[in-house]
Formats: C-alpha cells, structure tokens, sequence
C-alpha cells in the first residue's frame, strides 16, 4: 500500500511566535508628555518630521533623555568609539524599546510586533544562516515580491543590498530587539539543521535492515512532516520503487526528492501516517483519506492524507 500523496500541506508555511520570543510591550505603550500618556505608535507617527534630526535629540524630545545625559553619553562615544545607542544601554539610561522607538522615528521604519508576527520557516531554507547571522537580521516573510526582514538597524543599507540581490526581492525592514532577532534565528535555523542530521541518523543506522524500533519510525515520520513544513512545501510524497522509498516535496508546485531510503523503512512509515490519521490498517487494497492534526517544534497544523495502492506497494 503505497502513498501517491501523503501528508498533504495546505496554506502553513508561516506560524506564530509566542513565548519565549514574544518581547513585552509596557514600554510600547508608555509614552508621557505634560503628564498624560500617549500611545506609542500616536507619537511615533506625530514626530515622523524628525527623520532628519539626530538620534539623542529624538530620545530628549521624547522624553526619554535628558540634555545632560546626551551629552556625558556623547563624550563616551568619542572616547570608545562606541555607537550612541549602546552607550546609552550601557549606562542603562535608555530601554531597547525606547531606541527601537527613536529609530523608528528616525528611519520611517515599522516596529516590528515580536508577540504576533507570522514567520515563514520556508525562508530558513533560502537565505544562508551566515548572511542572516553577519548583519543581524531575520527575514521573516515574502509578500508579493517583497522580503519582510527583522534588524535593528534599518540603516544598514550593505546588508539590504546584500539581500536583494541574493533573493531578487525588494526587502522592507522593521525593527526588532536584538534578543528576538538572536532566539528566532536560533530556533528556526538550527531546527533545520538539526532536522536533518535526525533523519540521516535513524536512516543510516537502519542499515537496510527490516527491524525497526517504533521509536525511530515515529521519529522519523514527524521529522519528514518537520522538514515539509520547513521547506514551505505544500505536499510530501512517500513512493515505493522497487528497492527503495523515495521522498519528494512539492515545493512552489515542482517535486524535488530530498530522501533515498531502504525499502524495509516502507511498510513502517505508511502503518504510522495511517494510524496517525485515524485510518483503516486492516485493508491496504483500498485507496484511504484521512487527517492529521500535527504539533511540531514550531508550530500545529493540519495536514490532508490520502493513500492508494500501486504495483511495487
């Protein structure tokens, strides 16, 4: 009973972050100017004039410094070398929220909402860790020809160019915390790698052999659905030959194999995906449908499962 088209992905390439990457907003929200407070993103807007003022005038007019300790910060500066906006951190004068806020006015960039933004882990798979990790930056969604792109610094026009030209892609920035950008980057590319490394491991250590631990086939059936799913793929098929199994994903509506296995692993793989959709086991003469609700490292989605028998299995 062979699998024409098994775990099937429809529309979720892209996932909520919720904690531990979800920064708090109280600093979002607070804003004090006569006394009264100001919503975050009213402010923002009403000084978006200041573009072209300096980033510590921008922290005074604010509210969040004060003329004295720009200048004590800016003599700092000129001693170390040290940018501005760390100097102020250093001293803890300033919140990061407060600089994302400044910046914000200061660049026309948007603040970037950590608690709800989509990620699209298909894009892990496109853009080299070393790029993301060099400039700082997390790309987090393609929209219409444009890359959407997490940094905390908007300015950094060398990496946006970089960008551009290794994705073809108008690239749009929003400002992160450096702490979100590091744990995303961390969570979504070391996930990748890690995927694989796992798969290779169980498969390997197989040797062709026909007995397998239920361990590993469980293993191993979440870590092609994981791997789907980072991939962006929209479809897995799992596909008997004569002495191997053969793992393709639809990816932007082409099928790329991506895994060789040893025959043996076949059976194994189509019992757990049937039990994992609430099929039939007992008659594998018949085509089946089914789905499954999975949660993986990243993310819960359902999936559309359909079975069919073939020559070879």
């Amino acid at each position: 009973n062979g699998a024409g088209h098994p775990p099937n992905f429809k529309g979720h390439s892209a996932f909520n972050l919720h904690t531990p990457l979800g920064g708090s907003d109280k600093t979002m929200r607070r804003f004090y100017a006569g006394g009264g407070a100001e919503p975050a993103a009213r402010r923002i807007t009403r000084l978006r004039g200041s573009m072209k003022k300096r980033i510590g005038d921008i922290l005074i007019e604010m509210g969040f410094l004060d003329q004295d300790q720009l200048k004590m910060a800016l003599m700092e500066t000129q001693k170390t070398g040290v940018m501005l906006g760390d100097v102020l951190r250093r001293l803890d004068w300033v919140t990061e929220e407060d600089l994302q806020m400044a910046i914000a006015v200061q660049s026309g960039a948007q603040i970037l909402n950590t608690e709800t933004v989509a990620v699209d882990q298909s894009l892990a798979a496109k853009i080299p860790i070393e790029v993301v990790n060099e400039h700082g930056m997390l790309p987090f969604a393609l929209d219409d020809g444009t890359l959407k792109v997490a940094c905390s610094n908007p300015f950094d026009v060398i990496a946006r160019d970089k960008l551009e030209r290794l994705t073809g892609c108008r690239v749009k920035t929003f400002i992160a915390r450096r702490s979100w950008i590091a744990s995303a980057t961390d969570l979504y590319y070391k996930t990748a790698q890690n995927i694989d490394r796992e798969i290779e491991a169980i498969t390997y250590s197989g040797n062709g052999g026909s007995v397998f631990k239920e361990d590993q086939i469980v293993t191993l059936s979440d870590l092609l659905i994981e791997k789907g799913n980072m991939l962006g793929a929209s479809d897995i098929h799992v596909v008997p030959d004569s002495n191997l199994v053969r793992i393709y994903y639809r990816i932007d509506g082409v099928l790329h194999q991506k895994h060789l296995f040893a025959r043996p692993f076949l059976q194994p793989l189509l019992t757990r995906y049937k039990i994992m959709a609430d099929m039939d086991i007992s008659n594998p003469n018949i085509p089946h449908d089914g789905r499954i609700r999975f949660k993986g490292r990243v993310g819960e989605f359902d999936i559309r499962v359909s079975t069919f028998p073939t020559q070879l299995g």
